[in-house]
This record gives structure tokens, sequence and C-alpha cells, in this order.
């Protein structure tokens, strides 16, 4: 099913700006919202009455903790009522000597993935090079992962990169596509192409509501 989701990151929105969020959503549902760890259980209680599926960002925002870290850290935000989460696959953790330790960590997040609870791996394509790129799709292939999230600046590169995944992995992959919401999105343009799920980030501050 195709759906339109919204990632929120800011660490610093007062209760007051929270509300203003979900007041939004009230008047313009969507089919979900991501919101860092830190504002996961207010959004939460500020949703009831919604359908709207909620997740959050583990081991932000560096991604780059020990496997005991992002695992406590996940299962903890499953407790604490998300949905969905989002996990940092950097580049660096592709190297040679990271390659062990990338699939104990997949390894070990899959068992938290209880009921309709889901890991997405997060791929911000502004960090990463043409080689790096073939490299992870290489890499996610081998671990047979098949819940993927892309970030783009902007439509070109977000077409570009969902070309290639779709490609690759055919349709057995989950793929979703978030665009800076200061750029403008072809939602149906990004649907044809083989996007399961398109969004907007938002980069929130108090001053830009």
């Amino acid at each position: 099913m195709k759906t339109m989701a919204k990632l929120y990151v800011c660490n610093s929105l007062l209760d007051d700006n929270l509300k203003i969020v979900i007041q939004k959503l009230f008047f313009q549902p969507i089919d979900e919202i991501y919101v860092l760890p830190t504002h996961l259980k207010r959004i939460k209680n500020l949703l009831t009455g919604l359908t709207t599926t909620v997740g959050s960002f583990v081991d932000y925002p560096l991604f780059s903790g020990t496997i005991a870290k992002i695992a406590y850290e996940a299962f903890d935000l499953f407790k604490c009522g998300a949905d969905k989460l989002l996990i940092g696959f950097l580049p660096t953790k592709l190297k040679a000597k990271n390659w062990r330790r990338l699939k104990e960590l997949c390894n070990t997040l899959q068992p938290l993935c209880f009921g309709n609870k889901k890991l997405i791996y997060f791929i911000n394509t502004q960090r990463i090079k043409e080689i790096e790129f073939i490299e992870t799709i290489k890499r996610m292939q081998e671990l047979h992962i098949k819940q993927i999230a892309l970030a783009a600046n902007n439509m070109q590169k977000s077409v570009y990169y969902t070309g290639i995944f779709r490609q690759e992995f055919g349709q057995e992959l989950n793929l979703s596509v978030y665009v800076k919401n200061s750029e403008f999105i072809d939602f149906q343009a990004l649907f044809k192409k083989g996007v399961d799920h398109v969004g907007q980030i938002y980069n929130l501050t108090a001053n830009n509501f």
C-alpha cells in the first residue's frame, strides 16, 4: 500500500510547538510520522484518536554506537510505543573491518521486530559517494535487508536512487524515500518509480511554524 509520511527532526521543540504539529495532523492526516526519541512519548499521547503510525530514530544523531547500545535503544523505543524505527546505515560500517560487526548488529536487532514492529535501515544519500552507494547495495543484499529508507535533497536524486534500488532488489524491497520539505515533491512520480512510502523531512525550530 502506498503511503505518505513526514520526518520531524529537532532536539529542542517546546511542548507548545509539538501541539501545533499534532493539530495540523488532525486537519491534514498522514499515514506515518517520525520524531526524535525525546519526543516519542509526548507525540504518542497527543496522537490519541488518530491511526497515524509513529516511528523514531535509533542511535541518533551519529549512528555509531555499540551493538549493545543500539539494541537497548531499539528495545526501549518499541516499549515506549514506536511502531517503526529508523537505523542509520553509514558507509563506514561497510568497510571490511566493520563487516562482521554489521552482520552481528542486524542479527541482534531482528528478534526485536515482534508483531507489527519494524526496523528500517536509513541511508542519507547526501553523505554517500557513488562507489560507496554501490557497496551499500551489495552489503544490504548480503544481509537480506528488505526495509530501506532513503533521504535525498531533491526529486532528481530521489528518482535516480529509487531506480537503482528497485532494479537491484526487485519487488521484495519495501522502499521509503524522504525529500527535504523545501523541495518540490512529485509524489505520483515516485510511486510510479516503485517507492512504497514517500515523505518530507522537516528540520524544525521554534521559529518556523
